[in-house]
């Protein structure tokens, strides 16, 4: 009778222990989701969701960013994946959209100049 105590005891001992474990990966688990839930918002601009830290694409351009915050490849990058801030983000996803209306424009009226010269 002893030995069926002691394997008794054993018993809910493991089972206190799994629960607190469960209870344990539970907490975790919702830390976890309330992070993803503030990167998963989306930024003005912003197009994929947000890579890992550390990850090789977002450690170059961030980089980048920090030291030529004009690059035109850098600020696309940022916006389009949401690193940035969301006030930042909004003032950069303004350049870019006035640099890509000016790019649009600018083609239109090389494709125009150019029919007009091969005309003539």
């Amino acid at each position: 009778e002893k030995v069926k105590a002691e394997m008794e005891l054993k018993k809910v001992k493991n089972e206190e222990k799994m629960e607190w474990e469960k209870v344990k990966n539970e907490e975790e688990m919702e830390e976890m989701s309330e992070t993803s839930e503030e990167d998963a918002a989306i930024k003005p601009g912003q197009k994929y969701s947000v890579p890992i830290p550390g990850s090789a694409d977002r450690e170059f351009y961030e980089s980048l960013y920090k030291q030529k915050p004009d690059s035109a490849m850098a600020q696309e990058w940022c916006v389009a994946y949401g690193v940035l801030s969301y006030e930042e983000a909004e003032r950069v996803n303004e350049i870019v959209k006035e640099r890509k209306g000016l790019g649009k424009a600018k083609a239109i009226r090389k494709d125009s100049n150019s029919k007009k010269q091969s005309k003539k």
